[in-house]
């Protein structure tokens, strides 16, 4: 069952135990003060507002990882046999970041079944030079291993996979 959803219920199954054990006043109250803090609180979880974002981004354009006053990060991530789909989503959300200092790092060990994983990183590469893409026999030590000697030299790096 998906998280939001299971959490969705949980509050809804709380809500109704509480007005049926306390009265509706009450339950208007706490919930009142659920959406104050999750929401206006010191440590709310909201994303950034659009101005924000947008003079972040307008701070970044024409900068590049040497210039941008930010540490450049290079992110590990292995591919085999990944859906079309969800690599095209992955590699759009890297391109689109606002900060030029990532460096993304791609081992592909995708059979000769799914050759679309290598045509799609190679289009993406093409399009943004902070990709690198090597094609890599298919074990997982060798794909950590691959890219041991980044391309740059960085302070800092990171895994995901494609799927997080």
């Amino acid at each position: 069952m998906n998280v939001r959803l299971k959490r969705a219920k949980e509050l809804m199954g709380y809500a109704v135990q509480l007005t049926k054990d306390e009265g509706l006043p009450t339950m208007v109250k706490r919930g009142a003060g659920f959406v104050r803090r999750r929401f206006f609180g010191k440590r709310a979880r909201y994303l950034p507002g659009k101005k924000v974002l947008e003079a972040q981004a307008a701070e970044m354009v024409g900068k590049t990882a040497e210039n941008c006053g930010l540490p450049t990060i290079s992110i590990l991530t292995p591919l085999y046999n990944t859906p079309e789909n969800y690599l095209r989503e992955f590699l759009g959300s890297f391109v689109n970041q606002t900060a030029p200092n990532g460096q993304l790092c791609l081992a592909d060990a995708s059979d000769d079944a799914h050759p679309e994983v290598e045509r799609v990183a190679r289009e993406y590469q093409q399009k943004n030079q902070r990709i690198v893409y090597k094609k890599v026999e298919n074990d997982r030590l060798l794909t950590f291993l691959t890219f041991g000697s980044t391309p740059k030299a960085v302070p800092s790096v990171s895994f995901m996979e494609t799927g997080e």
